[in-house]
């Protein structure tokens, strides 16, 4: 018994250095895929985390959905996405409220905002950047992008350091992001991407 155990447990620790070892190539090796479902799409250089969670938003909770992908040294990327009630001759300012919102508290000082298309729809988008630091010697660097669509906000946001290499994966990931429709609830996809 004791032996079918010590060999589960090596298979185990073995297929979890396989994963790992996958998961780093393909970090380093630059092996994007495009991450689809929730009425969007983006590239992603790694398998997202996704979550949902309830957020205090003014009197009332609303339910708050996030991808995420953490890449260390690559950046931070994320999309949030959650319900808004905003009057047709709100929307723009809520979606540059929504955009400003990161810089609120943060060491990252924004640029103006300007106005952009994500799918055909008018949005918001702010740049950023961070002072250089111990742990950042280049700085750092931020752009979110925010459109309403239906009753929809999407928050798109990319974080990393301030060097060609990250801005180039930040907004890699940035430009891919895409509206598909504002259905909710689709199923979730990934799909490779060269």
């Amino acid at each position: 018994m004791r032996s079918a155990a010590t060999w589960l447990d090596r298979s185990r620790l073995a297929i979890a250095m396989a994963v790992a070892i996958v998961f780093v190539g393909a970090c380093k090796g630059g092996g994007w895929s495009t991450y689809g479902g929730d009425g969007f799409r983006v590239d992603v250089p790694a398998a997202p985390e996704v979550s949902t969670e309830k957020q205090l938003t003014g009197a009332t909770f609303t339910e708050v959905h996030r991808i995420v992908v953490k890449g260390g040294a690559r950046g931070y990327l994320q999309v949030v996405f959650y319900t808004v009630d905003v009057p047709h001759d709100a929307v723009a300012s809520a979606e540059k409220l929504d955009c400003e919102y990161p810089y609120t508290k943060s060491k990252f000082v924004a640029d103006a905002s300007r106005d952009l298309q994500i799918s055909g729809a008018p949005a918001v988008g702010i740049s950023g950047t961070a002072p250089p630091s111990e742990s950042l010697p280049n700085g750092g660097f931020e752009e979110d992008r925010c459109v309403i669509v239906g009753t929809r906000m999407y928050h798109a946001m990319a974080i990393g350091p301030n060097t060609d290499s990250s801005r180039a994966d930040l907004h890699r990931f940035l430009d891919s992001f895409a509206i598909d429709s504002p259905a909710v609830g689709s199923a979730h996809q990934t799909t490779s991407t060269p």
